[in-house]
């Protein structure tokens, strides 16, 4: 019983060396395995806001605010329909205009 003992103690000893020579190499794990949680939360987060994309595409649904900026408006396709809108009421009122100065 006294040998396994020694043996016991030289396991551990050798143990505590090992995880000691290691620490660096452990820290950097934890470190890769901390970063790759948070890149798989930042991709869920992202695939989530590409889906509500998606579906408001196909439900032809505006955007109303939020897709890709928290607590910001974000409708670019109402910008782009009013901007052509208000070029075709500047195009139309132009053309009116040269119509009435000819006549």
């Amino acid at each position: 019983m006294g040998h396994s003992g020694g043996s016991d103690i030289r396991a551990f000893v050798s143990m505590r060396r090992f995880i000691a020579t290691n620490a660096q190499l452990f820290q950097r794990l934890e470190t890769i395995e901390y970063h790759q949680l948070e890149m798989k939360r930042h991709q869920e987060v992202t695939d989530k806001r590409i889906d509500e994309v998606f579906k408001r595409l196909e439900a032809n649904i505006p955007p109303m605010q939020g897709i890709f900026y928290d607590g910001q408006v974000f409708d670019a396709s109402r910008f782009v329909s009013d901007l052509i809108r208000k070029a075709k009421r500047s195009i139309s009122a132009s053309q009116d205009r040269a119509v009435q100065q000819s006549a």
